[in-house]
């Protein structure tokens, strides 16, 4: 929460900060990238391969990137639902612990 301050409300709509946010699994299942947007980078590329989840799809990138909410995967959220997704996110996990701790 501190990494997303100061706060940008006094910005107009087109500088507001957005989040894209999807699933593990579902990133995991559709993300390709062939490294092209590392292309004018001077440092070598990762000595691993390459992520390509879709053979038939060598990059995908922009999609992940993109702040339109009707293309690419996932949801695109404002500052206000990205903040409250994460506190629902933090009570769950602590009910979740409360649970196992109850049961032990």
């Amino acid at each position: 929460e501190r990494a997303l301050r100061p706060s940008a409300d006094s910005f107009s709509s087109e500088f507001q900060r957005q989040f894209r946010v999807c699933d593990a699994k579902e990133f995991v299942s559709s993300f390709s990238s062939d490294r092209s947007h590392m292309e004018n980078s001077k440092e070598p590329p990762p000595f691993y391969p390459c992520i390509q989840a879709n053979p038939n799809i060598k990059m995908n990138l922009d999609s992940f990137v993109s702040m339109n909410a009707n293309e690419g995967p996932g949801i695109v959220l404002n500052m206000r639902e990205f903040m409250m997704l994460t506190q629902i996110e933090e009570a769950w996990h602590h009910l979740k612990l409360v649970s196992q701790e109850n049961q032990e």
